[in-house]
């Protein structure tokens, strides 16, 4: 098997992610360098980026998922995905064992929005209970990414992360770093606090039939955070 860097050489589809990406986000403005790319069975390429303070992890799959409308080709269809992970977050595994237990390792970057959203006062903890999986400042991002002028769907994706970035990257880089435990733990505890808002508000519209909801959601928000 050969290295990563060969890995890109062959794969058509590693390189072209890898240059839309590139060509909307300033790795190197973050102190970001790509330190892997692979690949796993649910998705065709894995990029991760790394140091100075986390790791973030993109990754791109072709003709695996029917949610999305994009489409290439033949009804072809693609998704794209990113998440953060602290420095010690592997490269292709979704978890880490300590001591023992199986801990989730890369994070759903519209809950650390929503974390750094309700930290500052910009959104309440209602709010984000009804609507987990989307970041207030959603909007703005969009309208934004827009801006800048991408003409292809993986080009629009990572402009989006692009402006995120530009607009609270700092804040949330801080929130993964190793070194600031405190500030992980307020994440970690935003978290815990959160799902039981959400189990609250299912009940609360849905009665009986929430139960089905909360069961599906709760292996994300039950597993432990590393």
């Amino acid at each position: 098997m050969g290295s990563w860097p060969e890995f890109l050489e062959e794969n058509l589809y590693a390189s072209q992610f890898k240059e839309a990406i590139e060509r909307y986000i300033d790795f190197g403005h973050w102190g970001f360098r790509l330190g892997y790319a692979g690949a796993r069975p649910t998705a065709d390429v894995i990029l991760v980026y790394q140091p100075p303070l986390c790791r973030v992890r993109f990754g791109y799959a072709r003709g695996r998922f029917a949610a999305r409308e994009a489409k290439l080709g033949q009804g072809v269809e693609e998704e794209a995905f990113y998440e953060y992970g602290r420095l010690h977050a592997p490269d292709s595994e979704d978890t880490l064992t300590i001591d023992g237990k199986k801990n989730v390792a890369w994070h759903y970057p519209p809950l650390l929005l929503n974390y750094l959203e309700c930290r500052d006062g910009r959104a309440s903890l209602d709010e984000v209970a009804a609507a987990p999986q989307l970041s207030f400042a959603k909007d703005r991002i969009r309208q934004e990414a827009q801006a800048r002028g991408p003409s292809t769907w993986p080009e629009t994706w990572a402009s989006r992360i692009a402006v995120t970035w530009d607009l609270c990257g700092e804040h949330l880089f801080e929130v993964l770093d190793v070194r600031r435990p405190e500030l992980w733990e307020g994440y970690r505890t935003f978290r815990k606090v959160l799902w039981e808002a959400i189990k609250r508000r299912k009940y609360e519209t849905r009665g009986d039939r929430a139960q089905a909801s909360i069961d599906l959601l709760s292996p994300s928000y039950d597993q432990e955070i590393a």
